[in-house]
């Protein structure tokens, strides 16, 4: 149960209760709906309510009569009031019955009266009776109590829901209410109307990234099916599951928002309206639940709150109370002053671990503490959540009136030098932490005192006094391979430290941690914020960021993202630009991050052939992937996908990858490569996780296995979760991610088979080959492959077409120099005579390409530059055959047979 309220509704007949899962409008009388949250529950008493609609009504007309008659006064007082100022001052009117002086000298004094009701009117905010609290998650056994029909409704305090209501929101309900010959009547359609054009509605649309949406949702067909006009009774409806939305989104009143968040729940089909425009309702309560929250918050803890404690507000007041601090001033930094002057939420997510926490700092001994956790999951944001809660009272009485300080240790070091060392520094500090009231030290970062210091030794040395016997509780923030660096060095300090472990903030957590950081983003760089740009920022870096945790890496998405945004014509931040900062962070091509990147990914396919013969199906496989990966249509916690490359050697296994990774990854160097047949021991796996640690710096890689089949079990067995996860554990515990990668095994399992069996029987030989597999690898080491790729073995034909890659490609070297190089079939056929060897693949070519043509063409660059200090203009590489093949030497070596 994640909820803080239930609709629920009760059959008078039968007193049998039923929770409502379904937003259903209830229009029977014999029916009672209501709300129950942890304390209280919420019904609607309908006679009340039609009075109440009465009195609106009837005082709407008189506020319309009042202004009407105000704005009629002001209209006459002006040439009134014109006429008598120039009578009085004698100029261009004279001669004024005095009955007409006196009546416009009363006119002027009721317009000024008229222009104070007007004023008022205008000016004056309202809010609702009464506000509602934040109410708890609710425990499971009301939930079972209602349907078990046990409940009991003395156990909580009866409300009612119009106390709770904003007066603009009542007005809202109240004007959708229609006169009709049974009476009144809710026109949902004017409803609807209201609620979109109020200026409450409009600037969260424009949150939306959402221009028209104002009209979009105007214009959905209401019919008597989607949304009908009701009976008076369905205001009962109407009312708590507004109410149900505002408690949702910790208001403290029930605003328009809220009935147009109950209308999506009612009506599905205005949620297709948001769907045109890919939002969800996430993130439309997400918006709401930010606006409530800023305005609610903004101010509450500065320094003219007078709720606030003086002994919180610093200065010399805070001297007096808890006594002077020099040196400790020079070196900290007071949070609870920071809070108190610039507000804001902190500590969001971590609930549980701030609990922990001060119940910690309560002990009479032992009360310093180490927040334990992975780098970015938020352990400082929980001594800040902790000062909030201090400053707004929102703690254990002995925790009352609490400040914090959090050292800089770079001034600490400079103080300390200026004192003539740090030792001297804590000596000072511990003279005025004796004397400390109310007083908690936060070093962030604590084992960043091990590796400083000045003179003999770290500066922590110098402070285990102070750690082990604090006067004044110690808080400090480490990760867990600190924590375990720091265990084995300084035992004896950790005695007197207790541990909080932090944990990973969940993704609806982090979303408010951006949230509350809009407002503050938008004034420094002048850029509007999005929402959906928020809830891509949290999609986006689960997917090509899982090696950081929640929050830090959203927000350090969401600072380069504003960034970038602040340097657009627009100043708006949008998804597409948060894409555009994912990739450029990641140098992933996110989806739609770029025309260019969607265009390279429907020409990849032709783009490798022009560089790599024949293998179609292997090509194919791999394009696909990369187009599935880019698309988001394929399953993000594992590799892009895992593939088994077997075939004899030279026909282009290993070269397929690399070419892959020049064409798309962005070049060699996007290869993470492994020759397995170099690793036969465990001593070898440091080794391999030297080069598999490569993946934190080019996350989007593709890792390339060779000869697989030659790895030992325990290797194998190590690659099973690489391959199904997307995750491998290292000797430190620390986890590498692959689920941006391409895996590709390669292998020469079945080489004689495939090379010696003739053509029509070619199918059968692969059909053996992937039979043989099972004695080679365990069953589910097989199945962890999306696809196994025999690759053909490379005929004559496909000699010749490698051949001409490869002189292209060196006739393009040579242009580069300024060399013109030509070349005919009859090298092309010199060379693949040479090179055509069924059982080495294209290997004998290469090496023919690089000893009789390279060889001969760079030896005779450097004798014409010998002669003239130039190179060559012109090269005929059919010249250099010729000579090759009349030369008797070569006759002799037989290099054409």
């Amino acid at each position: 149960m994640t909820k803080a309220a239930i609709t629920a509704y009760k059959d008078k007949i039968t007193n049998q209760m039923q929770v409502y899962n379904n937003y259903a409008v209830v229009l029977d009388s014999s029916f009672e709906p209501f709300i129950v949250t942890q304390f209280d529950i919420f019904t609607v008493v309908l006679e009340k309510l039609e009075e109440e609609i009465r009195y609106h009504k009837a005082r709407e007309v008189f506020k319309r009569l009042k202004r009407m008659i105000a704005t009629g006064i002001l209209v006459l007082a002006i040439p009134m009031g014109a006429l008598y100022v120039m009578n009085l001052f004698g100029v261009g009117v004279s001669g004024l019955p005095d009955l007409f002086i006196i009546f416009a000298k009363e006119v002027v004094y009721l317009a000024a009266l008229a222009i104070l009701v007007l004023w008022h009117d205008l000016a004056t905010t309202y809010d609702a009776p009464k506000l509602l609290t934040r109410y708890p998650v609710m425990d499971d056994f009301i939930a079972e109590s209602i349907s078990q029909n046990t409940m009991q409704f003395s156990h909580f305090k009866l409300k009612d829901p119009l106390e709770y209501f904003h007066p603009m929101t009542k007005k809202i309900l109240y004007e959708a209410i229609v006169h009709s010959r049974e009476g009144y009547e809710c026109n949902t359609q004017k409803l609807l109307q209201f609620v979109v054009k109020h200026e409450h509605t409009q600037r969260i649309l424009k949150r939306l990234e959402i221009d028209d949406a104002g009209e979009a949702l105007l214009q959905v067909p209401i019919t008597d099916d989607s949304a009908p006009t009701f009976p008076f009774m369905a205001m009962q409806s109407f009312l708590l599951y507004a109410l149900e939305q505002a408690i949702a989104t910790k208001s403290f009143q029930v605003y328009p928002e809220h009935i147009l968040l109950a209308m999506f729940h009612m009506f599905p089909v205005l949620k297709d309206v948001l769907k045109q425009y890919q939002v969800d309702m996430t993130t439309f309560e997400k918006i709401i639940e930010w606006y409530i929250i800023t305005e609610q918050f903004k101010g509450r803890t500065n320094m003219f709150n007078l709720k606030q404690p003086y002994y919180q507000k610093g200065g010399i007041v805070d001297s007096w109370v808890k006594g002077y601090t020099f040196y400790l001033d020079k070196i900290s930094s007071n949070i609870t002053e920071i809070i108190s002057e610039r507000g804001g939420l902190y500590g969001i997510g971590h609930t549980k671990e701030i609990n922990y926490l001060m119940s910690i700092l309560q002990k009479s001994y032992d009360a310093n503490t180490i927040l334990v956790g992975d780098p970015g999951v938020g352990k400082s944001s929980i001594i800040w959540g902790l000062a909030q809660k201090i400053i707004e009272g929102d703690v254990p009485p002995s925790l009352r009136g609490l400040i914090i300080k959090t050292i800089d240790i770079n001034r600490f070091l400079s103080v300390g030098n200026d004192l003539g060392g740090v030792s001297a520094l804590i000596e000072k500090l511990s003279v005025e932490l004796k004397n400390q009231v109310g007083t908690i030290l936060f070093f962030d970062e604590l084992e960043v005192l091990v590796t400083t210091g000045t003179g003999q030794g770290s500066t922590i040395s110098y402070l285990l006094p102070l750690l082990i016997q604090s006067p004044v509780p110690i808080v400090g923030t480490m990760t867990y391979a600190q924590y375990n660096d720091f265990e084995k060095q300084y035992p004896s300090i950790l005695q007197s430290f207790s541990i909080v472990r932090v944990d990973e903030v969940s993704t609806e957590d982090t979303y408010s941690i951006l949230a509350t950081k809009v407002e503050e983003y938008e004034k420094q760089y002048n850029t509007f914020i999005s929402f959906p740009a928020l809830g891509e920022i949290l999609k986006m870096t689960q997917i090509y960021m899982p090696n950081k945790r929640f929050p830090k890496k959203a927000v350090e998405v969401l600072d380069q993202a504003v960034i970038l945004a602040s340097r657009k014509p627009e100043k708006k931040l949008t998804r597409e630009i948060v894409r555009e900062t994912i990739s450029e962070i990641t140098k992933i091509p996110t989806i739609a991050a770029s025309q260019g990147s969607a265009h390279t990914l429907l020409n990849l396919e032709d783009k490798i052939h022009e560089k790599y013969v024949n293998q179609d199906s292997a090509v194919r496989a791999i394009v696909e992937a990369l187009q599935r990966a880019q698309t988001m249509l394929r399953n993000t916690q594992r590799p892009i996908s895992v593939f088994m490359f077997l075939g004899p050697t030279g026909v282009g296994k290993t070269e397929l990858a690399k070419i892959t990774a020049r064409e798309y990854f962005g070049g060699d160097y996007s290869v993470i490569r492994v020759d397995l047949s170099q690793f036969k021991t465990a001593a070898d796996m440091p080794s391999i996780m030297k080069i598999l640690e490569k993946v934190t710096v080019r996350p989007y890689s593709l890792l390339l296995l060779d000869e697989i089949e030659k790895a030992p079990q325990f290797i194998l067995d190590m690659f099973l979760r690489l391959f199904d996860e997307g995750v491998i554990v290292t000797e430190k515990g620390d986890n590498l991610y692959f689920n941006n990668s391409i895996i590709i095994c390669t292998s020469n399992i079945g080489s004689d088979l495939l090379l010696n069996a003739p053509p029509e029987e070619y199918n059968q030989a692969k059909e053996t080959v992937l039979n043989m597999l099972p004695e080679y690898f365990r069953p589910e080491f097989i199945n962890r492959f999306d696809k196994t790729i025999i690759f053909e073995p490379l005929t004559r034909d496909h000699i010749v077409e490698i051949c001409i890659l490869n002189l292209n490609e060196l006739v393009g070297k040579l242009a580069l120099q300024g060399i013109t190089a030509e070349y005919s079939e009859r090298t092309i056929n010199f060379l693949a005579d040479i090179g055509y060897n069924p059982g080495m693949g294209v290997r004998p070519l290469k090496r023919a390409i690089q000893d009789y043509i390279e060889a001969n063409i760079a030896r005779y660059m450097l004798e014409v530059q010998a002669q003239s200090g130039n190179h060559p203009d012109y090269v005929n590489i059919d010249t250099i055959i010729d000579t090759m093949t009349n030369s008797p030497d070569n006759q002799d070596n037989n290099l054409i047979n």
